[in-house]
């Protein structure tokens, strides 16, 4: 027997020790509700329910955000909804103008409430307000025109047959291709191996050409610009002939290669030099040289830099000529965007799958073209009404004061007299103005219900979010749950199991220490 060291004891005090620790989780599981405390409870776990709560917490702000959206649509479409209703009595006020048993007075009656509706649809745009967010001045929609094909008068210097074929265009140095001018540095290299230069310039390799090429570059070109003055010199193509051609249009110089029988790029190179009079057009400074398989444009004068605001030593795809006739240009209707719109934030992560986009309705007189509406005049072509007050002065109709007498004066025919021109409205029983004011409210109403329209299914996309965001939080939490969690009855059992073996650890602590006392009875003896 030893008493130096109570093995006994200190083994039954080590699992005393890990008893009651374990009985001290189980009791803290129980008293906070979760199994995770700490991230030795469970590490791998801890990370996926961290990951789990961004997602949640995300989740329920994207769900308020879409709450707030709709909040804002709402607010969007209660305004246009009042919009709506003046427009309809603009609408009801303008066909009762037209009619043939209105006098002027009356129309000008039916003119006076128009103008304090337009009044306030503009102030309604104005103080309508989300979260000093102007809901009523999201894009402004208005009818512009796009030009898709330019148009161009006599005489005007135009370029056509751009964009020469790939397996050329390719080899045109970039500084001169991009950049549109002679971009480029060429030094001239003579038969005794001597250099001269630099001199400005562009390359063209034609390296590439063969006879299967001829129809990519017929009716193509290129064109440069002397570096000296703005006489333009331009290459066309003719793939269906063999005849250099050379015509003149005031300071330009249209030269037509006839490519018909080339064979190589010596040959096409050749025939480009052949037909500007040498490969020098019109003894100017420009200069069309062969290196090899490039055609070398360059400006004969050594050390001297293309000036683009003069328009000198340019060089572009495409063969410029000037017109012979006027060309109308042709356009598009477009809508053109002036105010940023807003968005909603749906989702917890940061990539625009979570952006939920609303272009915010403008609702103004502008807009709804109803600036010139005058039911009590008529109207130009350009929309413009003015009216002669009493003393004879001509303004317009926008400009009276409340009460102002106005006598109409569009419309007058050359040489016609005012009281003609009134006998002769009186006669016809016409008012233009109150027949464009039906049109013009009849596209406002029309605009407006496609605004709201477009509200409303903001609205239901939102709504539809929420619902789906709300179903993922419940979903997702339910997994966190399980993760984090305590099962307060597994946990109960497992509490009630340490209690005991801590009071048994705790026994046999006791019985252990008393261990030593039997050396005093061997040393009784």
């Amino acid at each position: 027997m030893r008493i130096q060291h109570n093995l006994p004891s200190m083994n039954s005090n080590r699992q005393l020790g890990i008893t009651t620790s374990e009985n001290a989780k189980s009791a803290e599981k129980l008293s906070s509700g979760y199994k995770i405390n700490r991230a030795a409870d469970d590490a791998a776990g801890l990370s996926i329910s961290e990951k789990m709560r961004r997602q949640i917490r995300g989740l329920d702000r994207g769900s308020q955000n879409s709450s707030d959206g709709i909040s804002m649509v709402q607010i969007a479409d209660g305004a246009m909804a009042e919009i709506h209703d003046m427009l309809h009595r603009g609408s009801e006020l303008s066909i009762q103008a037209a009619n043939g048993t209105m006098s002027y007075e009356d129309r000008l009656a039916c003119q006076r409430e128009i103008e304090q509706i337009k009044k306030e649809i503009d102030a309604i745009q104005e103080r309508t307000y989300f979260n000093e967010i102007q809901v009523l001045k999201g894009s402004e929609i208005e009818y512009q025109y796009k030009m898709i094909e330019p148009g161009y008068k006599k005489g005007d210097l135009i370029v056509e047959g751009g964009v020469l074929p790939t397996w050329l265009s390719d080899t045109i140095d970039e500084e001169s291709l991009n950049g549109g001018v002679l971009g480029s540095q060429y030094y001239k290299e003579y038969e005794d191996g001597s250099t001269d230069g630099p001199y400005t310039a562009t390359f063209m390799d034609f390296a590439d050409f063969s006879p299967s090429k001829l129809s990519s570059l017929n009716g193509r070109g290129f064109h440069t610009t002397c570096c000296t003055c703005n006489r333009r010199f331009s290459i066309k193509f003719d793939a269906t002939s063999n005849k250099n051609n050379r015509d003149v249009s005031g300071e330009h110089f249209v030269y037509t290669i006839g490519i018909k029988d080339c064979k190589n790029a010596d040959d096409v190179i050749d025939k480009i030099i052949d037909g500007t009079q040498g490969g020098r057009p019109e003894s100017h400074f420009t200069i069309f040289e062969k290196k090899g398989t490039q055609l070398v444009i360059y400006d004969r004068r050594k050390n001297r830099k293309p000036n683009r605001e003069q328009q000198r030593g340019i060089f572009g795809e495409g063969f410029a000529h000037i017109a012979t006739e006027d060309k109308d240009p042709v356009y598009e209707w477009r809508y053109g965007p002036k105010y940023k719109n807003a968005n909603v934030h749906a989702g917890a992560d940061a990539d625009m799958t979570n952006k939920i986009f609303m272009q915010l309705p403008c609702v103004s007189t502008k807009v709804l073209n109803l600036q010139d509406v005058n039911v009590a005049a008529d109207e130009d072509w350009k929309g413009k009404m003015t009216v002669e007050t009493e003393d004879g002065s001509i303004m317009k109709y926008s400009d009276l004061s409340p009460g102002e007498r106005a006598s109409i004066v569009i419309g007058r025919r050359p040489g016609e007299s005012l009281k003609a021109y009134r006998a002769r409205l009186e006669e016809e029983n016409t008012c233009t103005g109150a027949r464009l004011g039906i049109q013009r409210f009849s596209e406002a109403l029309a605009y407006v219900s496609s605004e709201r329209s477009r509200m409303g299914a903001y609205q239901n996309r939102l709504e539809h979010t929420i619902r789906n965001l709300d179903n993922v939080v419940e979903n997702t939490t339910s997994a966190e749950s399980r993760l984090r969690d305590t099962d307060m009855a597994s946990e109960m059992v497992t509490l009630s199991m340490k209690n005991i073996l801590v009071q048994a650890g705790q026994s046999v602590l006791a019985q252990a220490n008393q261990t030593p006392q039997g050396v005093m009875s061997l040393l009784q003896s």
